[in-house]
């Protein structure tokens, strides 16, 4: 889980589909949603910013807030983008909501919020999943991997051995 009270998290959802003969309309499975979110307070400079991002089904209220949350505490400030699939924070208590309308700007007037440092994750992230694995269980594969791996970054190979050993004690405990 990321972020807590006085703490700031970015969330978005993003297609991820190729496209057909590398042009024109994106096409895919159906199954290339991906929902994320990435804290963006008290992170020290040079620090990775903690983040998730998970396939879903769809982009749903029930869905998405499922994953809100799922992965993001409670007293939480949320800062998104206007989908409606979001306006039920309007009224929790559970979150504090701060939104940005792509309609009108990409940063608040008012606030000064945008949903900046999410949309470069996309990219970033974009880049790093082969395009033939967009959909499905590949993605889904491809972006654990990924999430690990920026988690674990400074020492993967002892990051590896601690999983296998925690893998390795489960099995013995079945």
């Amino acid at each position: 889980m990321i972020g807590g009270v006085g703490e700031r998290v970015e969330v978005d959802e993003s297609k991820f589909a190729k496209h057909k003969y590398h042009r024109g309309h994106r096409v895919g499975d159906g199954k290339s949603w991906v929902f994320g979110g990435i804290q963006t307070s008290n992170v020290s400079d040079g620090e990775k910013k903690p983040y998730f991002a998970v396939v879903v089904e769809n982009r749903t209220r029930e869905t998405l807030e499922g994953c809100i949350r799922k992965y993001i505490r409670e007293g939480t400030t949320i800062v998104s983008d206007g989908w409606r699939a979001y306006m039920w924070l309007e009224h929790t208590r559970d979150y504090d909501w701060e939104m940005v309308n792509h309609s009108n700007n990409f940063v608040n007037p008012e606030t000064g919020v945008c949903t900046n440092t999410i949309e470069g994750k996309w990219h970033g992230i974009k880049c790093r999943v082969p395009k033939r694995n967009r959909s499905g269980l590949r993605l889904d594969s491809h972006l654990r991997e990924m999430m690990w791996r920026d988690q674990n970054k400074n020492d993967l190979w002892e990051a590896f051995l601690v999983a296998l050993a925690e893998v390795c004690s489960v099995g013995e405990r079945d």
